[in-house]
């Protein structure tokens, strides 16, 4: 009996390390990937667009940064001055620490939350930071886009007793995150959170950088097209 639980036990823990593998695989990956990392800005005239998050942000998985959201918020707003503060690992309570320091936007996207899910932040304090993210945003700038990853539960990379924590968790945030934008006037918001299941997205491994976190060129071109019919007019897209 003592030899048959000792087996039972060790065979547990070689599926959990089995399990594991790709998730830590792709964690150590993701930030090896995001080392030195510029993030995409530009000087021009008429308009001034902000750029608040994470990794996303800045562009991390993309071929170049005019392959990143900014770099093609440019194209889109041509003669644009585009200010990327975005950094690889920010969280919430981080993008509000320098979204503080600055103002005056004609448009500001905000692209963070990825890290309080993977870190495992309770719900209760993610939407405290959501709360105060948007109230503070909603007066430093004239239009804001708030960008979410797509439901982390429909990511490959998580087993299967994670998928299920994770889907629920991102669930509820999205719906959250849609309740608290419509106090706000100058909020919207692309809510990849409420992707129920994985038909309605590409192909993880299409739209993936190598570290199977981040997108690769083809994924950030995915989730801007999502985005373009909520850009705001700006005077330099006229």
């Amino acid at each position: 009996m003592f030899l048959f639980s000792i087996f039972c036990l060790s065979l547990i823990t070689l599926l959990l390390i089995t399990s594991h593998h790709q998730l830590i695989s792709s964690l150590i990956k993701a930030i090896v990937n995001g080392y030195n990392v510029q993030p995409f800005s530009c000087n021009g005239e008429n308009t001034k667009i902000g750029i608040f998050g994470d990794s996303t942000g800045v562009g991390v998985g993309s071929s170049c940064p005019q392959m990143s959201l900014a770099g093609m918020l440019s194209r889109h707003y041509p003669n644009s001055t585009i200010l990327n503060y975005c950094a690889t690992g920010s969280t919430i309570k981080k993008t509000i620490k320098v979204l503080r320091r600055y103002r005056e936007f004609d448009l500001m996207i905000l692209c963070c939350i990825g890290i309080d899910l993977l870190c495992f932040k309770k719900t209760k304090d993610i939407k405290k930071d959501i709360k105060k993210m948007f109230l503070l945003a909603s007066r430093r700038a004239k239009n804001i886009l708030y960008i979410t990853p797509v439901n982390l539960g429909l990511s490959p990379i998580f087993p299967w007793y994670y998928k299920k924590y994770f889907f629920k968790k991102c669930f509820n945030l999205g719906l959250f995150i849609e309740k608290e934008s419509k106090k706000y006037k100058n909020i919207i918001v692309q809510n990849n959170l409420l992707v129920k299941n994985a038909s309605m997205v590409p192909d993880f491994n299409k739209i993936s950088s190598y570290d199977k976190i981040h997108p690769n060129d083809l994924g950030y071109l995915w989730a801007y097209k999502k985005v373009l019919t909520k850009l705001p007019t700006l005077a330099c897209s006229k």
